[in-house]
């Protein structure tokens, strides 16, 4: 895979805006926007792998939204399509309302895209077998954020756990 990873988010409220901040390592003040403050509940820190990506830009149909990632000086995408079609492209980062999910991840795999999408996939079983199957036919590499699980506490737990 090539470095950096450009990446193109989708979605802009608390977990979209979260992803924008750790990528570009930007400063970690709330956007104005949010109406409830999930910053105050988590770290949101800079990823590791940020030398390895670059925020290609973001859209959201929230007119706030996009003003506050022009207000950063981010691309802003006019709509989900022209992330598709967008060739420099390389992943597409979901953060978007979940019954979105999986229409969302599906079209970004046809076009090509690796897809790192938010927690739930899909809101039934139906559906998720549906997103599943579509990852198995691409070529691409798709990850569910599951975030919790790499966090070292977690780890530790379930270490302490199996070992009894």
């Amino acid at each position: 895979m090539k470095t950096p990873l450009r990446i193109a988010l989708l979605g802009c409220g608390g977990m979209g805006s979260g992803h924008a901040l750790a990528i570009s390592g930007e400063d970690q003040k709330k956007p104005e926007f949010l109406t409830y403050d999930v910053y105050s509940e988590c770290q949101i820190e800079i990823s590791p792998l940020a030398d390895k990506l670059e925020l290609a830009g973001i859209y959201d149909i929230d007119e706030a939204r996009m003003r506050w990632v022009a207000e950063k000086g981010w691309h802003c995408y006019g709509s989900y399509e022209e992330i598709l079609n967008d060739e420099t492209v390389d992943a597409v980062l979901i953060a978007t309302p979940n019954h979105l999910h999986k229409e969302q991840a599906i079209r970004a795999l046809r076009a090509g895209k690796h897809v790192l999408c938010e927690k739930p996939i899909a809101g039934s079983l139906e559906e998720g077998e549906a997103f599943v199957r579509a990852v198995k036919a691409s070529k691409q590499k798709c990850l569910v954020a599951h975030i919790l699980r790499h966090n070292d506490s977690y780890r530790k737990i379930k270490s302490l756990i199996d070992d009894g």
